[in-house]
């Protein structure tokens, strides 16, 4: 679960902070922007646009309160102290999920603060992604070996230090984890807890067990991840291979370039849709038909300029046009759409220049502009 000492007792005030957050259902998922209230009453009140969701009242013994991390959790997820009546200052901390208690789950506080064998949730815990962490506290530090569990099968891990930092090589989860986004990351940590040298991606879909994800293109494939430089600054250097944000299998979709010294894109972007993407026997590599990208300068301010191929959010339509040399979008865009049906690429949307002459003309009640045959106009809210 979620701690942090920016919320801890010692440095609690009242505020509210926004979060993104995701309602993952069997057959989709939803991102969703929630408010997170702090009060001067050391409650923890959670809202969006339809109003409160849950009211927290956090236990003043313990040092770190916890934080919800997707909206299931806010719906369905509870913890119940129990005090030792010998030893006040210890209590044993017991989750439920949806009103049931989840065996062998938690562990004690001792002056509030975890001590001992823990099993914690997964950051991303819900009802069908049940993954647990389990190691040992020591006066609320992480120490020694800890591994991720998932169907009482360990699938990653690694060692923290006597100050609870991460420590040489570690297998870690994507914090999205599920099972249509079973990504991991392999790499080292140096002593002072940062990451460095290289780092890969591990991905698997369905049953199959995790492998190295490796990405092609027409002229050369590359494995995902990248490599962080030796400083121990956790900045970027060199071709990377990056997942989209809300990566998963129906939205396989990399983005892959390069970094500078100074952790900064330049040069050649692409993004790539691996879901549209099929195998040319002849030629021996993948033609991705619905990918994207374009230039960033070579000045390290990572500003796009010349022609781009944009993904949207939602990954069904590509957004193509220009960029000047501020990083200003420029003359005519066009909206393309991948045809799943056809195995082709539709236009619908073209000349960003025009969209008040469209508003025009809809506003007269038309639905649809065909101009020289080649593309779409609809409908502009």
């Amino acid at each position: 679960m979620n701690f942090t000492n920016e919320n801890s007792l010692s440095n609690w005030k009242e505020k509210t902070i926004k979060k993104v957050v995701y309602y993952y259902r069997e057959e989709n998922v939803e991102k969703i922007t929630i408010q997170i209230k702090f009060t001067s009453g050391y409650q923890i009140i959670y809202s969006d646009d339809r109003g409160i969701l849950r009211i927290v009242q956090v236990d003043r013994v313990l040092e770190n309160p916890q934080i919800f991390n997707n909206m299931n959790q806010i719906e369905y997820l509870s913890w119940q102290s129990y005090y030792s009546q010998n030893k006040k200052n210890i209590c044993k901390w017991i989750v439920s999920w949806d009103q049931r208690v989840l065996k062998n789950v938690g562990g004690y506080y001792s002056v509030g603060k975890k001590h001992g064998l823990w099993v914690d949730l997964f950051l991303n815990f819900w009802n069908q992604e049940r993954v647990f962490e389990i190691g040992e506290y020591y006066n609320g530090l992480r120490i020694g070996k800890w591994n991720f569990f998932k169907d009482g099968q360990k699938i990653g891990g690694g060692f923290y230090s006597i100050d609870g930092q991460k420590q040489g090589k570690w297998i870690e989860l994507d914090q999205g984890f599920y099972f249509r986004k079973q990504v991991k990351y392999n790499g080292e940590y140096n002593q002072n807890g940062k990451k460095v040298g290289r780092w890969d991606i591990l991905y698997k879909q369905n049953t199959e067990p995790f492998k190295l994800m490796y990405i092609f293109n027409i002229f050369k494939g590359c494995s995902g991840g990248g490599i962080y430089n030796q400083e121990g600054n956790q900045q970027k250097i060199g071709k990377w291979v990056e997942l989209y944000e809300r990566f998963d299998i129906y939205a396989q979709i990399t983005y892959n370039g390069q970094y500078n010294m100074n952790d900064m894109k330049v040069g050649r972007w692409d993004s790539m849709n691996i879901n549209k993407c099929k195998y040319d026997l002849i030629k021996e590599y993948y033609i991705c038909l619905f990918s994207g990208g374009g230039v960033y300068n070579q000045e390290g301010e990572q500003r796009k300029f010349g022609k781009w191929t944009e993904l949207d959010e939602d990954f069904k339509e590509t957004h193509n046009g220009v960029y000047n040399q501020e990083g200003m979008k420029v003359g005519r865009w066009d909206i393309m759409q991948y045809d799943s049906e056809n195995k082709n690429i539709k236009q619908l949307v073209a000349d960003r220049m025009i969209q008040k002459e469209i508003r025009r003309r809809l506003a007269i009640g038309q639905n649809f502009i065909m101009k020289n045959k080649s593309f779409l106009l609809v409908k502009i809210i």
